[in-house]
């Protein structure tokens, strides 16, 4: 089976685009693939045309019947984008991110969510305390942030440390210089 749909990388527009290419590699008709489907042929060539938006159980169906599968699969954590809120990280390559609250705290809650399989990592230390340092800053200047946050990502607290050190504490300040132009 080919994999065609990571929630991530593809849009939907993406993913129709590959349905389609997908049904003429196949040499399929309309016709041949909503009999194979079970999806309608005016459903089918308004999906196809773009003018119909199809639920993910009707996707479901179209993929399945040209031999595809839809996969939704966690991303590598992108360290350059958290740099790019605040983490006190020496980014890889520069990016300009779109700082909001809610941004900031998805990808937090992501990078919290993923240490468990990044343990193993050469840079997994830095990242850690990076992240510490700047959970540090929102708990301390944010409390109310970070009540949501911890709600939103009930693995945040863990991640402290019983005891503040002070590279913790240098790591806070240069967190709270980034985040505090947008928290």
């Amino acid at each position: 089976m080919f994999v065609i749909y990571d929630v991530s990388y593809m849009s939907m527009n993406e993913i129709l685009l590959k349905t389609l290419t997908k049904r003429k590699e196949l040499g399929l008709s309309q016709v041949e693939v909503s009999a194979r489907s079970g999806v309608s042929l005016p459903t089918l060539q308004r999906i196809e045309s773009g003018k119909a938006n199809p639920s993910l159980a009707t996707l479901e169906l179209l993929v399945s019947a040209l031999g595809l599968r839809l996969s939704c699969n966690d991303v590598p954590i992108d360290w350059d984008e958290l740099a790019a809120y605040g983490l006190p990280l020496q980014p890889r390559e520069m990016r300009h991110v779109r700082k909001t609250r809610e941004n900031f705290f998805l990808a937090v809650c992501r990078a919290c969510s993923s240490f468990e399989q990044e343990r193993h990592l050469p840079a997994f230390s830095r990242k850690k305390e990076a992240l510490i340092g700047t959970l540090l800053a929102v708990k301390l200047h944010y409390a109310g942030l970070y009540i949501k946050l911890c709600g939103m990502c009930p693995v945040v607290e863990s991640l402290l440390p019983h005891t503040i050190e002070g590279k913790h504490i240098k790591l806070k300040r240069l967190a709270l210089a980034q985040i505090g132009t947008y928290l």
